[in-house]
């Protein structure tokens, strides 16, 4: 099987507290990943090391075996909740025309007709086209994290990563989202999962990556992560 994501040697600080220190993993296209691992453990820090936010002080990072700053174009990104600015002035179907742009110089830029269509399609997909009028400051949790999965997959992405998706989701938002995570990858997209959830973790069947500061296990789920 090909690989998706290779780290080698990978050391980098965030914060004091949150850091990595040589840590090597591979993921191979195709696969299901949870990170999981306690607070400050590197796990965001992992990730955006990965998306090129943060700049490791060792090691090497490839995505589908080409250079980083190449293969990221590939990744489709959900941010935390609490990362997404919420007071700016655009609508969910706007939200989600970004996924077109292929420059930031030109944010405002008009969206095509097939391009918002696109978006209306993930929308929908997604359980949310009724809210495409809708500011994002005035949706709830949940619904938000839809609307950032729909922008994500908008992208088509050949790997998702997602930080902390169902975080303040009420049940059936969290259902739902899972259900897609589980539908995309079948399909063929690499997802990998930041999460709390231990008891939806400890109940899949996917891979599990246990993080604080190195990798501590993996590809176990397990009651033995329940007590680090």
């Amino acid at each position: 099987m090909d690989t998706a994501i290779k780290i080698e040697g990978l050391s980098v600080a965030y914060t004091n507290e949150d850091t990595l220190t040589d840590l090597s993993l591979t993921v191979k296209k195709g696969e299901f990943v949870y990170i999981i691992g306690p607070n400050g453990g590197g796990k965001t820090t992992l990730i955006k090391a990965i998306l090129g936010i943060l700049t490791p002080h060792s090691g090497e990072i490839k995505i589908l075996s080409k250079k980083h700053n190449i293969g990221k174009r590939k990744i489709g990104y959900v941010p935390q909740k609490s990362e997404t600015e919420r007071d700016f002035p655009i609508t969910v179907l706007e939200v989600v025309e970004t996924a077109f742009l292929k420059s930031q110089l030109n944010p405002f830029r008009l969206f095509k007709a097939d391009e918002k269509q696109k978006a209306m399609e993930y929308l929908t997909l997604l359980g949310v086209e009724n809210l495409a009028k809708a500011q994002i400051g005035t949706l709830s949790g949940g619904e938000l994290q839809r609307v950032l999965i729909a922008r994500a997959l908008a992208r088509n992405p050949e790997i998702l990563i997602l930080d902390e998706p169902c975080a303040n989701t009420d049940p059936p938002s969290s259902k739902k989202i899972h259900e897609i995570l589980d539908e995309q990858n079948r399909m063929g997209v690499t997802v990998i999962v930041v999460s709390h959830d231990i008891n939806h973790v400890l109940q899949s069947k996917n891979r599990t990556v246990f993080i604080n500061k190195q990798i501590l296990f993996d590809d176990i789920a397990d009651e033995r992560v329940l007590r680090l």
